[in-house]
């Protein structure tokens, strides 16, 4: 019973719209990332970048900024 509700509930949170949004802008940010860098995804940079931004995106969801963006 425990774990099935457990399943239930990261069910609705994985299909909630504020988390599809946020997996939407991840996806976008790794690919502007990649777009900006020669050699895209396999520049040496492209990690470091990415994380970087992903941080600012999390960092802004937990301040309430930027959350009508």
């Amino acid at each position: 019973m425990l774990v099935r509700g457990m399943l239930e509930e990261n069910e609705k949170w994985f299909t909630s719209p504020e988390v599809q949004a946020r997996s939407k802008r991840m996806i976008q940010i790794a690919n502007e990332v990649a777009a900006e860098l020669p050699g895209g995804h396999e520049h040496p940079d492209y990690p470091h970048r990415v994380l970087a931004r992903l941080e600012q995106l999390f960092k802004e969801g937990r301040d309430g900024a930027g959350a009508s963006a």
